[in-house]
């Protein structure tokens, strides 16, 4: 059986994939998978603290443009 911590990380990965591709949806993909494994209590805040942080480290790149 594969871990679930292992699992989400790969949920997660690919949700990040899906945002670099597209410029948004990581959440669409990562929360109702993320769900299944730890349940919503937890995938929501957890999904919206990654993408607070990827934004924070993506907002140096854009105030030079």
């Amino acid at each position: 059986m594969i871990d679930p911590f292992a699992l989400a990380f790969l949920i997660i990965f690919f949700a990040m994939l899906i945002r670099t591709l597209t410029g948004f949806g990581s959440a669409l993909v990562a929360i109702p998978l993320l769900s299944i494994l730890f349940g919503a209590k937890f995938a929501i805040p957890f999904i919206f603290l990654y993408e607070c942080l990827i934004d924070i480290m993506i907002l140096p790149g854009m105030a030079g443009r």
